[in-house]
């Protein structure tokens, strides 16, 4: 962490920088064609204040997520390792066009990559989806 008193929450720059970091990112995430299929049924009006309160509680700020799981809230979604890596290269080039601390940057990524067995359905022989474990 940056500072140890700071939570990675603060560290980031807290809700102004978290709640233009959550637009830009499904900005950019809507106009790329190999992520944007997964959002053509979802209210993006909904789903972004939402978003932004998962990110508040899991990088340290005193909120409450009330929200689903993040395997229950993706399944059915097939989201693959390319398109979570895909938005996790729009989440960096997102925090660093903000100006974020590539040290934070980093942190960020490391604490949202190890959500990834919690997001990626994996497809085995014979199609019946089964989110990784």
């Amino acid at each position: 962490m940056c500072a140890v008193d700071k939570t990675l929450y603060d560290a980031l720059g807290g809700r102004d920088v978290l709640t233009a970091a959550v637009g830009d990112l499904y900005d950019r995430l809507l106009t790329d064609p190999a992520v944007s299929p997964a959002f053509a049924h979802v209210e993006m009006g909904r789903l972004r204040p939402h978003m932004r309160a998962f990110l508040a509680s899991a990088l340290g700020a005193d909120v409450e997520y009330g929200g689903r799981d993040l395997r229950s809230a993706h399944a059915g979604v097939h989201i693959t390792d390319d398109m979570f890596d895909r938005t996790a290269s729009h989440l960096v080039d997102t925090l660093s066009a903000l100006e974020v601390d590539p040290e934070v940057v980093d942190e960020v990524v490391t604490r949202l990559a190890a959500q990834r067995d919690q997001v990626v359905t994996r497809l085995p022989v014979g199609g019946v989806e089964s989110p990784t474990t």
